[in-house]
């Protein structure tokens, strides 16, 4: 089993209705999504922009994780470690205590952390936008390089894997040219 959640600490309140507030936060994500969205093309424009549905919470058991994120982070914030720290709890709020509530504050303030992938698949099925040397099907001289490649996401954040993405088209682009 994978581990499915990221604790994201910020040293700061991230949260637009109260925007001048001091404080942190301890944002759980999730990292081994059930749930899978879609893009897709609206026309042949190039400038048309796509439809997008990132289908989020579709499946469950994706909510059942956030809502356990939710109650460890209440827990960890609740350690003596942070007494003194704190001014209370802001958000979800300490009435939120049900799981139907944390339910409704998960849906109300849901987001995401900047790692969309899958939209240029690497591949060489019907799905597949490119191939192992990332090159786009049926377009001479176009490359994709970067998170879009990935079937599906990684279990962590995209960062590294990127710039190993980067590095190997560089690599396939000098192995071509020579």
């Amino acid at each position: 089993r994978v581990p499915e959640l990221q604790l994201i600490f910020l040293p700061l309140i991230d949260c637009p209705s109260k925007p001048q507030a001091h404080g942190y936060m301890l944002a759980p994500g999730l990292v081994a999504t059930q749930s899978c969205g879609w893009l897709e093309l609206q026309s042949a424009d190039p400038a048309a922009p796509p439809r997008i549905n990132p289908n989020y919470l579709a499946e469950p058991a994706d909510m059942q994780v956030l809502v356990a994120g939710v109650r460890l982070a209440r827990q960890i914030l609740s350690a003596p470690a942070f007494d003194g720290l704190s001014g209370g709890e802001y958000l979800p709020g300490r009435q939120v205590q049900s799981t139907a509530e944390i339910e409704h504050f998960i849906r109300q303030h849901l987001d995401n952390i900047f790692h969309p992938t899958g939209t240029c698949k690497m591949g060489h099925d019907a799905l597949a936008v490119v191939n192992d040397r990332l090159q786009v099907h049926g377009v001479a001289g176009l490359r994709v390089a970067d998170a879009s490649i990935m079937p599906f996401i990684i279990n962590a954040n995209t960062n590294a894997p990127c710039i190993m993405i980067g590095e190997k088209c560089a690599a396939l682009i000098l192995a071509d040219a020579a």
